[in-house]
């Protein structure tokens, strides 16, 4: 069978995969190679027809001319629609083998992982390669499957962080809570959704600072778009602040997809006297080389302004004064949405806490007075009254009942 991945054009680079070949050259019932399924599936958290659902998997994860043409919406050429119906013809030999090879094998075909994955994309690769449809059918079928999955990393994770020693990095955790886990805030919310909606409609749409009170859920409300927008092609990538050097090589990398990027510049503010503000300026809005259409920025500061200021530095001649307010203004002016999280009044407060407790402490019967009363009191302890003030009441009151 190693022979059926050799013939393979567009996806030839599954012929060069480790496992997969050992999976159509080895015996099935050798322990060795079992113990090596069994690993990868728990680390993958596959479930059912587990040899099967592998090679979807690395399907899906392929990087090459037809996965980038279609996740972009860019149909095959005839040439390259010659070679995908060599490829799927392949592909549809070595599904009939392998349904084949484990059908009396318990251990492959009704795989139960520890944690199990969604198993919802692999699926719908494997009904269409597996199935009697056409050549042409199938390419349509997998074109529409990268359009609105994306490929590689793009379709495996939802969310990223970018580290300049190894550059995109899936996020495996993802963020199980929409927007509307958070309790209050809703005006800010629909901006929000409606920027983040237009984006993905590809119309015009604003970067976006989310600036206010500390734990108030700025960054929840970012972190939630992944829960609300994935299915739509939405990815979150998180930059720190020592790679806001690499955002020309971080976009161009991403300007390869047909996702919808954010990126996330979470805590973002600069104190008066550091000038790196100036580098990222010009790198949000202003550089010769445009940010790519498929990428928007959203931060979150304590500071509207995103920079330190002082009313010491506000003498000096007028012309002095203006110039100086201007420069540091210039980079939050480039966050066309400004969106304002105020700290909650007590009302709202007891409100979050009472969210946050029916959903933390379901089975327990609360009083709500005294829930009130207690969480009162851990506010005037805390910092003041926030989500995040009335999370960490919940955690400790759950503890003490």
């Amino acid at each position: 069978m190693k022979t059926f991945l050799e013939k393979l054009l567009v996806f030839q680079d599954l012929s060069t995969d480790e496992f997969l070949v050992d999976m159509l050259t080895t015996d099935l019932s050798n322990a060795s190679f079992k113990s090596r399924a069994l690993k990868l599936a728990e680390d993958d958290g596959i479930t059912g027809e587990i040899l099967l659902i592998f090679l979807m998997n690395k399907i899906i994860e392929q990087d090459n001319i037809f996965t980038r043409l279609a996740s972009k919406g860019t149909s095959p050429g005839l040439s390259l629609l010659k070679a995908l119906e060599n490829d799927w013809q392949v592909l549809h030999q070595i599904c009939i083998y392998l349904k084949s090879a484990v059908k009396q094998d318990m251990f492959y075909n009704s795989y139960q992982p520890s944690v199990a994955n969604d198993i919802s994309k692999p699926l719908a690769i494997l009904e269409v390669i597996c199935s009697d449809k056409t050549p042409l059918e199938k390419t349509q079928a997998l074109q529409q499957f990268y359009y609105s999955n994306s490929y590689g990393l793009m379709a495996k994770y939802q969310a990223f962080i970018w580290r300049k020693t190894n550059g995109l990095q899936g996020v495996k955790s993802r963020n199980e809570h929409g927007l509307d886990a958070l309790i209050g805030y809703e005006s800010q919310k629909d901006l929000l959704r409606s920027n983040t909606e237009s984006f993905l409609a590809g119309n015009p749409a604003n970067n976006v600072l989310l600036y206010g009170e500390r734990g108030t859920g700025k960054s929840s409300s970012i972190k939630a778009l992944t829960k609300e927008y994935a299915q739509q092609g939405l990815r979150l990538v998180e930059i720190g602040r020592k790679e806001f050097n690499y955002l020309p090589e971080i976009m161009l990398e991403l300007s390869n997809y047909g996702c919808k990027f954010i990126l996330v510049l979470d805590d973002l503010s600069f104190e008066g006297n550091e000038v790196e503000y100036k580098q990222l300026k010009s790198y949000i809005d202003g550089a010769l080389e445009e940010k790519p259409e498929n990428v928007l920025i959203y931060a979150t500061s304590n500071r509207r302004n995103l920079i330190n200021e002082k009313w010491s530095e506000q003498t000096g001649d007028e012309m002095h004064v203006r110039d100086s307010i201007n420069e540091r203004i210039s980079l939050a002016d480039r966050f066309g949405l400004k969106i304002f999280y105020p700290a909650p009044n007590q009302d709202e407060y007891l409100q979050i806490v009472e969210g946050l407790a029916e959903k933390m402490l379901p089975n327990d019967e609360l009083s709500v007075d005294e829930l009130h009363q207690e969480a009162i009191k851990w506010e005037r302890s805390a910092s003041g009254r926030s989500g995040r003030t009335a999370k960490s009441f919940i955690l400790s009151y759950r503890k003490t009942t």
